[in-house]
Order: structure tokens, then sequence, then C-alpha cells
């Protein structure tokens, strides 16, 4: 459990997962209810971002210096928004925590020990709500809304194959990845295919049990 006063949760779950709209949606439902919230997203601090998504369209680094510039983000976003925010009381959304370097790093062939104790500074997530897809759902998510592949889909690991069989081979090791956290961590598996309003529900029951026990 988070240490702060207020509450963390997070939303994880391979790629084209559906995890923005999810959050969105809660998070017009905490405000609602009078929650005050704070928003942060993976790989989304100014500079850092820019610099990775760059380098990710080429493949110039190898996965170790991907995953020393995605932990500078996290600890610059940790600092700046989940830290201050936890202590003035909010409830923090979190597009993703340290459950992603945990699946896609180690998918890349770093091993779990390092990256926990690389994260071993962040805050605890009170929630964490696990968004699961089959893989061809997916693929057809990442088709229309995407319509390009690099590393975020795995065409560094698998080179040598198609992009779209590079996705798959990518989807089905971060959704084994995630089965093993799903037991470890406890997190709340949330069925993907049902309808965003569907899944707000399911998340609402969990949600409100928390605050209730705040």
């Amino acid at each position: 459990m988070s240490q702060e006063k207020g509450l963390l949760i997070a939303f994880e779950g391979a790629g084209r997962s559906g995890k923005s709209s999810l959050i969105r949606l809660l998070r017009e439902k905490l405000e609602q209810s009078g929650r005050d919230t704070a928003f942060t997203e993976w790989n989304s601090y100014p500079g850092t971002q820019e610099l990775i998504d760059d380098k990710k369209l080429h493949f110039t680094f190898n996965p170790l210096t991907y995953s020393v510039l995605h932990l500078a983000d996290f600890a610059l976003r940790h600092e700046e928004i989940v830290r201050p925010a936890l202590e003035q009381g909010q409830v923090v959304l979190a597009d993703r925590w340290i459950y992603t370097p945990l699946t896609r790093d180690v998918a890349r062939g770093i091993s779990s020990e390092y990256i926990r104790q690389c994260y071993s500074f962040a805050s605890s997530a009170d929630l964490v709500f696990y968004v699961e897809v089959p893989v061809e759902v997916a693929l057809e998510r990442h088709r229309t809304t995407k319509g390009y592949y690099n590393h975020n889909a795995g065409t560094d690991i698998w080179p040598d194959v198609s992009h779209e069989d590079a996705f798959r081979l990518y989807h089905r090791r971060l959704t084994d990845l995630y089965g093993e956290l799903l037991v470890t961590e406890g997190f709340v598996k949330l069925d993907g295919l049902k309808t965003p309003e569907e899944l707000l529900v399911d998340m609402w029951t969990h949600v409100e049990r928390l605050l209730g026990e705040r």
C-alpha cells in the first residue's frame, strides 16, 4: 500500500488493450464523486519522451539503454507529479507503472531483479487493473490506430519475421509475463472485450471499496 495520504491506481496491459479509455472514464467518475485526481502516463516527461520515441523508431539503442531512459522518465514524473499529488491526498491514475518494465524490459532479456531494484523508490500501487485482450483483437486495433510497427510492437526482438508476426509474438510474451504478475502482485484482471462502460462498473466496485477503507 502507498505510504502517502492519497491513492495510486495503476493500469497495465499489452499494447492496444484500451487502458486510455478506461482511465478517462474512471477519472470522470472519481471527479464527479468529489475526488481530486492526478494523471501520469508512461514515457511522457518533456524532453525524455521525444528522445525515447525518436530512438525507438530507428532502434538506435540497446535494451538496457532504453530501460535506463524509461527509468529516468519515470523518476522525473514520480518526483514532480505522483509524489506531490499523493501527499495532497489526490487519487493518482497511472497509465502503466513499474509493471511495464517488468514485462517489456524482461521480454528483452533484462532481469526482473534488476528492474525491481531500479524502481525500489516508487510508490506502491494501491490497486492495479490489468486489461487483457486476445492478440488478434490487439493487432486489429493496432492496424487501425497506429498503422506502423516499431519497438513498441516487438519488431526489435523478432526482426526476421513479418511485422505482424512480431506483434503477435510480443503480445503473447507480454501476456505471459503479465499472467505471472497477476498472481504474485494481486492485479484485478479486466476483460478487454467488454465495453468501456461495462468495465467502468467493474472497476468502480473495487475503487469504491478502496475509497471506503481510507
